[in-house]
């Protein structure tokens, strides 16, 4: 097997095939049971930036059986495999950026961290069936961005990943501005906990550049910093 060096991200399936990301190669799908190994390209390089095919994010998502697929350069692949629908930026102008997670919550809302202009909630109107129906039906966007005079907005717009806690709490990665706790009020308006609020004891010199998240069996959230585990 040919395999490159350089992997931004990865996607492992039950059926024993692995998707890798590389930032010359284009995407990589390893068959392993086959031993097998295809490349493909998203987008032309003669008519796009290079960056186009670097991609720094997948998710599958069995309900619509789409792969979901973020790049530096900003843009949202939604693919069933064989179709591909695009997507830049929410229906007001606002771009992605760099997109370097894309997760799903219980409630079926996907969460996209972008590294430059912070979160976003994309929300599918449709209600079921498969990738014609999610790109048909198209989503209700949100994006939450850190305001200097709002001391409960996300503290940081570089987004590195996200994660669903088991009280449905959503747990932010941020470098630069540490790990926010993305909760409800009682009127239903997002707030976002972090050092700068309710975290009281976050360190206060440290464990600012936050850039992964994950949750144990036991239900306790870690997350992973430069200098070091929280």
């Amino acid at each position: 097997w040919d395999l490159s060096n350089t992997v931004a991200a990865f996607l492992a399936l039950p059926e024993g095939v692995v998707w890798e990301s590389t930032s010359r190669k284009g995407l990589e799908k390893l068959e392993i049971l086959k031993q097998t190994i295809n490349r493909r390209k998203l987008f032309d390089d003669s008519a796009i930036e290079n960056n186009e095919n670097e991609t720094r994010a997948m998710f599958y998502d069995p309900q619509y059986k789409v792969i979901f697929m973020g790049n530096k350069k900003g843009s949202l692949i939604i693919t069933n495999g064989s179709e591909k629908t695009v997507i830049r930026g929410d229906d007001s102008g606002v771009p992605f950026g760099r997109i370097y997670c894309i997760n799903k919550d219980r409630e079926g809302n996907y969460w996209i961290s972008s590294k430059g202009n912070g979160l976003f909630k994309l929300t599918p109107r449709a209600k079921g069936g498969g990738y014609a129906q999610l790109v048909a039906g198209g989503f209700d966007i949100a994006n939450y961005r850190h305001n200097p005079d709002n001391k409960y907005s996300i503290s940081s717009d570089l987004i590195y990943k996200t994660l669903q806690d088991k009280q449905g709490n959503i747990w932010i990665a941020t470098y630069g501005g540490g790990v926010n706790i993305l909760r409800a009020t009682d009127k239903g308006k997002p707030i976002f906990i972090n050092k700068n609020n309710a975290i009281t004891h976050y360190p206060q010199n440290s464990h600012f550049k936050a850039r992964t998240v994950e949750m144990d069996r036991h239900g306790r959230v870690w997350v992973g910093t430069t200098d070091g585990i929280l």
